[in-house]
């Protein structure tokens, strides 16, 4: 059975006589109205008036690893939303607090670092729950640590999810990691240039024009643009047991198109130097190229009224990687598992999560949320679409990490596309 913090239950009879006593007191006084803090226009209200500043102590206080981003403060935008979200939490929920505990998404002393090394030497010290990108929760799945939302958040809050993203974050019929937010990769181009985005490789190889894309890798890992590519024409990555799977001629041919685009010219030069979508939207931006793949996030913060597309892919197949972040629970207290459920489920009312989506520039993955935060129609539904259909990168560094030395070795003109892939297969095989 779990323990409860609280105060005491043994008072002594004079003690008792002194709380009578004040009680009395502050019966007899005129309590003096206050005034509740104004809400976000754009944050869930809370359904009862606020107890604020005389909130009667917490008896449960749940621990949120996340990131800087999300944590409230008045320093940031997103820190001022997260804030008022919070702020209406504990309204509702005067019981319940969240110690948010920021970290480094990524990396050493990342998030995903510290979860394994908790796990491993001091699991007392695990958090209650945490967000994490959903490629890292196969890490967590090894460690059995995580333990299913199913039957703590209502039935109608997981169904409002696109089918896509919820079945990202179920593993074996059950629900471990809830979605809060999503990017997509997709095309940004100048219609002064090119009067219809190519869909096809030939398309892209007929224009006059320069696409940009990341290809320099991700800290040593390849670039979800390469990996889109590559699953559209139906490469696979891992098998069910999880261990490289990869297909040769699929890699090959990816590889060919990679070097035969640098070559002529209609792939940029540069893109061994651009690491992340931030650099190819940079580039985009000082008008050096005529497309480039982006990121939802810069269209939803910076480029209202820009022309968007999907990626070209070989065949015309629409194609594209979502990166998503999701609530994932640990506790396995019963009563520390609905108190975080309860967070999650505030934060998820579809007002809150468009609070959230407007000010982050991230994708909510509710069809609600969606609505309510998009008011472009036509963005809305290309932005769904894709959604519907995306990708969602395995979790192995080390295949990432061998398929990016062998885009360095073709674009350098140190290896053939046929040859960089048999070392690739070599490597992992």
């Amino acid at each position: 059975m779990s323990k409860v913090s609280g105060y005491g239950v043994c008072f002594s009879f004079v003690a008792f006589l002194i709380l009578v006593a004040l009680l009395g007191c502050a019966a007899a006084e005129t309590p003096t109205p206050q005034t509740s803090p104004s809400p976000s226009p754009t944050v869930a209200k809370s359904p009862t008036p606020s107890p604020s500043p005389y909130a009667p102590p917490s008896t449960i206080t749940i621990t949120l690893w996340t990131t800087e981003a999300f944590t409230p403060s008045p320093d940031t935008p997103t820190g001022e939303v997260m804030e008022g979200i919070y702020r209406g939490f504990r309204e509702a929920h005067p019981d319940i607090a969240v110690q948010f505990v920021p970290k480094r998404p990524y990396g050493k002393g990342g998030i995903l670092d510290f979860l394994l090394t908790a796990s491993a030497v001091a699991p007392q010290t695990l958090p209650d729950l945490v967000t994490i990108d959903l490629s890292q929760v196969e890490f967590l799945l090894r460690e059995e640590i995580l333990q299913p939302w199913d039957g703590l958040i209502p039935q109608e809050v997981a169904d409002d999810l696109l089918p896509r993203i919820r079945q990202a974050g179920s593993k074996e019929g059950q629900l471990v990691a809830f979605p809060f937010q999503v990017d997509i990769e997709h095309l940004v181009y100048n219609p002064s240039l090119i009067d219809s985005p190519p869909r096809t490789w030939d398309e892209l190889r007929s224009q006059e024009t320069t696409y940009a894309f990341p290809a320099g890798g991700e800290e040593g890992a390849v670039n979800d643009s390469f990996l889109i590519q590559y699953l559209a024409l139906g490469g696979s990555l891992v098998d069910e047991e999880g261990n490289p799977d990869l297909d040769g001629a699929v890699l090959t041919e990816v590889l060919e198109f990679y070097r035969d685009g640098y070559d002529t010219g209609y792939i940029s030069p540069s893109v061994l130097a651009l690491e992340t979508l931030d650099d190819s939207w940079a580039l985009f931006k000082e008008g050096a190229v005529a497309m480039a793949n982006v990121s939802s996030q810069h269209l939803l913060l910076e480029g209202t009224g820009l022309a968007y597309a999907p990626l070209p892919t070989k065949n015309g197949a629409r194609a594209t990687m979502a990166r998503c972040w999701a609530f994932m629970l640990l506790t396995p207290d019963p009563r520390r598992q609905e108190a975080a459920a309860e967070f999650v489920k505030w934060l998820l009312a579809p007002e809150n999560l468009t609070a959230w989506a407007q000010v982050s520039g991230h994708l909510p993955p509710s069809r609600s949320a969606l609505r309510l935060s998009i008011e472009d129609t036509a963005y809305r539904l290309f932005v769904r679409r894709q959604m519907e259909g995306a990708y969602f990168r395995p979790p192995s560094e080390e295949i990432a990490t061998v398929l990016q030395q062998a885009v360095v070795d073709v674009l350098s003109g140190n290896a053939t596309p046929k040859e960089a892939t048999d070392q690739v297969m070599q490597t992992l095989h």
